[in-house]
């Protein structure tokens, strides 16, 4: 099991309130993932051997989190060239029970 901590991350929300969590491209596809908020890091199980902590969540948008069903997650790439302009994946994780 690979366990990972970003500290480089984007976390953005539109005017309906649904999060946007934007990183750098990780190894392997998304298997099922699940996300959880202890009120201070995100965790997202990516897939079942693939854990990754994303701590220091804005204060302004914690309380929005723990209301959320699920988020959408974008996986960057920087070094693509325009059309891709660095998406590389999206998908939404659910909120783990």
């Amino acid at each position: 099991m690979t366990i990972k901590k970003i500290k480089q991350y984007d976390l953005l929300t539109n005017d309906e309130g649904e999060f946007l969590l934007e990183f750098d491209l990780q190894t392997g596809q998304p298997e099922s993932p699940q996300f959880y908020f202890d009120g201070q890091t995100l965790v997202l199980t990516r897939r079942s051997d693939q854990i990754i902590h994303f701590p220091d969540i804005p204060d302004e948008m914690k309380k929005g989190i723990m209301d959320k069903a699920e988020i959408l997650l974008a996986e960057c790439d920087d070094t693509l060239e325009p059309p891709d302009c660095g998406l590389v994946l999206d998908y939404i994780a659910t909120m783990r029970p």
